[in-house]
């Protein structure tokens, strides 16, 4: 009830203000009568404040109005509050500690925008009075809003305030990318790396933004140090050798898997594009050396061992996801298994080496013209016989072979246009047996240019449209593994 009086007199106390000198006896009287009611609602401090107001000859409208906001604050007449401070900003414009108390009530409200907006007034007004996390904080709001331009701000305040700010330098040089200021945000994370240099994202960072910009040398120093402090960064460098290779950047590839292997960071894709670099430059004996350690890092030993020799390598990926979905093959007796198109025989001899390892298992490899690497690979693994070798059309041959006979077909057929395709499908459907395997390996290949032919994927899916119920997808990726199930 109290409260209600208090309002009706604040309210005759801003009527007197808007002309203090003819309302002088009217402004006396409500102030008078505010401090009555304060002191009767036993806010004795207030109550001393508004009575001495009498004895002053002249308004201080700054400190009058700052009065009248805090009560409106403590009666929680949030509106009032604010239009009052408002009016204080208007005869003081550079008062900090006025956005402070603004922002709080916005902070009450959850009017975050207004909040933030009076929080940087503060942050540009009295900067002492924001920690440096709470320019962190602030900055981060910004940023989310898009407002890119104070987030950088609140940021370079949060670090000079407190250097050890990390997340800040990240945050705040990401700002900069968005910004499109690539070279800030290099000197950035340089800043970061000053304070901790074992900051490995900061390094890698730092390494991608050179790359965008074709500074390859310096940009593969930064991954390489970023790859050293956190080695499982290295697996996703995959595609930075492969784009080298791409744009004839040999020596730089050459360059990227040396450093990585010199700093001990040896993953299969290393081995194996440096392998197709000194493939591409004629070096074939290196290169093959190169694959076979790829290999062995995929747990593939047997391939250094019988030190089989491959000028290419388009299979080694392929090994843990054969691995996985074969494995209920692996040394089982009277296994009959179908490879179509067998290159330089590297799936062929690991299928001998890891899954076909049983005395009565069988292999069946036809290719339109087997090579010699073929030949040669064959022999070194000691299962010839095992291996029967059918030269010639394949289409012909697949259809001269007895129906349901294979467990397991491996399909890598050089051709893929969508008649061939459809046809190697159709019959490798057919002489595979109930519960086997079908892999396709070019499931999701794609002509270099543009076509309107039916792509592989596409054929193959209207196939297995037609015989819904009959199989299982037991892999769908850039290979598709099938099962028969009748």
């Amino acid at each position: 009830m109290m409260s209600n009086y208090l309002i009706k007199a604040l309210e005759k106390c801003e009527e007197a203000l808007q002309n203090p000198t003819e309302n002088r006896s009217q402004w006396e009287l409500n102030c008078r009568k505010v401090g009555n009611i304060l002191q009767s609602m036993g806010w004795f401090n207030d109550a001393l404040i508004w009575h001495s107001r009498l004895l002053e000859s002249h308004h201080n409208l700054v400190e009058i109005y700052k009065d009248l906001a805090i009560l409106y604050t403590r009666l929680e007449k949030w509106e009032d509050a604010i239009a009052t401070y408002k009016k204080i900003l208007e005869l003081k414009p550079e008062d900090g500690e006025i956005y402070l108390n603004l922002s709080k009530i916005y902070q009450h409200l959850g009017d975050q925008d207004q909040e933030n907006e009076c929080l940087f007034q503060v942050l540009t007004l009295q900067p002492k009075k924001v920690k440096p996390e709470g320019y962190y904080k602030l900055g981060q709001e910004f940023q989310k809003l898009g407002h890119n331009q104070r987030a950088i701000t609140c940021y370079l305040r949060s670090i000079e305030n407190n250097p050890q700010l990390l997340n800040a330098y990240y945050d705040l040089a990401t700002t900069y990318v968005l910004e499109g200021d690539w070279e800030k945000a290099i000197n950035i994370y340089k800043q970061l790396l000053a304070q901790d240099e074992k900051q490995h994202l900061a390094h890698y960072n730092i390494g991608q933004l050179l790359w965008e910009q074709e500074f390859y040398s310096e940009a593969i120093n930064s991954l390489i140090k970023a790859a050293f402090l956190e080695p499982k960064l290295a697996e996703f460098y995959f595609n930075f050798a492969k784009i080298l290779i791409e744009k004839e950047q040999l020596e730089e590839v050459m360059n990227f898997c040396s450093s990585l292997l010199r700093a001990k960071i040896a993953h299969p894709w290393t081995y194996i594009q440096l392998g197709n670099v000194l493939a591409k430059k004629g070096q074939t004996q290196e290169a093959s050396l190169c694959y076979r350690q790829a290999s062995k890092l995929r747990g593939w030993e047997d391939c250094v061992i019988k030190n089989y020799q491959f000028s290419k390598d388009f299979f080694n990926y392929k090994i843990e996801i054969f691995k996985k979905y074969l494995s209920n093959l692996v040394n089982q007796p009277l296994i009959q298994a179908l490879e179509l198109g067998c290159q330089e025989g590297m799936s062929s001899c690991w299928l001998l080496d890891n899954i076909l390892t049983e005395a009565t298992a069988k292999f069946t490899c036809v290719d339109a013209q087997f090579s010699d690497l073929f030949k040669v690979n064959i022999v070194k693994t000691g299962a010839t016989e095992k291996v029967t070798q059918l030269e010639g059309y394949p289409v012909t041959i697949l259809k001269g072979l007895a129906p349901q006979s294979f467990d397991l077909i491996n399909i890598q057929d050089k051709v893929k246009k969508p008649l061939r395709v459809k046809e190697i499908t159709q019959i490798c459907w057919q002489l595979t047996k109930k519960g086997g395997l079908i892999i396709f390996n070019d499931y999701t290949w794609q002509p270099p240019y543009k076509s309107e032919e039916e792509t592989p994927q596409q054929v193959i899916d209207s196939f297995l449209a037609s015989k819904e119920n009959q199989c299982q997808i037991i892999y769908q990726g850039q290979q598709l593994i099938i099962k028969k199930l009748r």
